[in-house]
């Protein structure tokens, strides 16, 4: 991490934490599958990330509004390619 920039750093943090959530979503998914079978109920074990995860909502505006920047990134990419 001495000779890494700030950029990689960040990097690299958030791939930790992406492999952390993998095993903290294993351990909600058997620590609730436990609780069900030994009470019968729902077990919520909310994490931080959840309100992340609810907030990437596709609404049809949003799938045009990218769409359509797609569409300019694309002229973009094209308009170079013939200088």
């Amino acid at each position: 991490m001495n000779r890494m920039t700030l950029a990689e750093t960040n990097s690299y943090l958030s791939g930790q934490d992406r492999r952390a959530r993998q095993s903290w979503e294993q351990t909600r998914l058997l620590g609730g599958l436990v609780h069900k079978v030994l009470t019968g109920e729902d077990w919520d074990m909310p994490f931080p990330w959840d309100d992340e995860r609810e907030a990437v909502v596709n609404t049809p505006e949003d799938l045009e509004r990218l769409r359509a920047l797609g569409r300019h990134m694309e002229a973009v990419m094209n308009a170079k390619g013939n200088l």
